[in-house]
């Protein structure tokens, strides 16, 4: 991968006064040239998100030493969450794609596939590869002609083999941020691991959170918490503190951020993600026709046992889950 190649080009074709199509009235020395593929990466969140910075790492880890010129870019849509501010963010990011001209887009989380890929580049000639869409794609009429990737499914059906034997009964609840993905969660989890929630809370503050997890210890024998992210006036210390006071029914997720506030967890890994991404993306720029990359799920999960909240609840886990699971103290 080299970031170094496009812009050396870029200020030999400006210096010499011949901007435009290679071969068109450019110097020889540059037009017989080999230029390296270009790999846009759009990245719906921010530097600093977990979730993202994990996709990226996969990303950059599989084209680490592909010979390609590879740019990034960051919409904030987990900051920045309103219709004004996506439709601005995804304006730049087709500005960029007209003016930087990739030979493959990767595009993680679904904001980019809704508000740039489909409206403007659906079945055209320019490839994209997506990770991170929640469970399925087929809302977006994806997979198409120009467009494959991998989906981001929880591994519920695993999950609940490990946590039931630890609970009381059979009631299953689901706690988490009120946005457009994490109630995804919640329509596609039943569906997956043929379950019912006895009780769905999505809340949008600190305040409503620390309350729906209080109601929900009676409503419920297991409780999904699936994520905390963009919840207004988090604290994370504070948030461990009242978890280890509050709980009485089992936790669990598939978020790796939420691994001390959960007693078990089945973590989703974006560098998963992100690492399949780009291996597709570089099959593409060999030649394979996005339609040839069958759409993927993610399969595998980083088991987490918080041993501070299994100590206050006098859970004992049983050998091989603890030989086989990250210990969070």
């Amino acid at each position: 991968m080299n970031h170094n190649h496009f812009n050396s080009a870029v200020l030999l074709l400006w210096a010499t006064g011949s901007w435009g199509a290679f071969g068109q009235g450019v110097p020889a020395a540059v037009a017989g040239a080999r230029l390296p593929p270009k790999v846009l990466y759009i990245n719906a969140y921010h530097a600093g998100y977990d979730w993202s910075d994990q996709e990226q790492k996969g990303i950059e880890r599989a084209l680490k030493g592909a010979d390609t010129d590879y740019k990034v870019i960051f919409m904030d849509t987990r900051r920045r969450r309103s219709p004004a501010d996506i439709r601005a963010a995804a304006e730049v990011a087709r500005q960029t794609i007209e003016s930087y001209r990739p030979d493959v887009v990767i595009v993680s989380d679904d904001n980019p596939v809704k508000h740039i890929v489909v409206p403007w580049y659906k079945n055209s000639s320019l490839p994209f590869v997506f990770c991170g869409v929640n469970w399925q794609c087929a809302d977006y009429g994806l997979p198409c002609t120009n467009v494959t990737g991998i989906l981001e499914v929880s591994l519920m059906p695993e999950m609940l083999k490990t946590v039931q034997p630890l609970a009381k009964g059979r009631r299953i609840a689901i706690l988490s941020h009120n946005n457009e993905t994490d109630r995804k969660e919640g329509i596609y989890i039943p569906q997956r691991a043929n379950l019912h929630w006895e009780a769905e809370r999505y809340v949008d503050d600190f305040a409503g959170w620390k309350a729906a997890y209080q109601e929900l210890q009676d409503q419920a024998d297991i409780i999904f918490c699936y994520s905390v992210v963009g919840i207004e006036g988090w604290d994370q210390a504070e948030a461990e503190k009242f978890v280890l006071n509050s709980t009485r029914a089992i936790t669990c997720s598939s978020m790796s951020h939420m691994a001390r506030l959960v007693l078990v967890g089945f973590m989703k890994s974006g560098e998963e993600q992100g690492d399949s991404a780009a291996r597709m993306a570089l099959k593409i720029l060999h030649g394979t026709a996005p339609a040839d990359l069958p759409v993927s799920e993610n399969k595998f999960s980083r088991k987490t046992l918080n041993m501070k909240l299994a100590k206050r609840m006098g859970i004992v886990f049983p050998t091989d889950l603890v030989l086989d699971a990250d210990l969070v103290k």
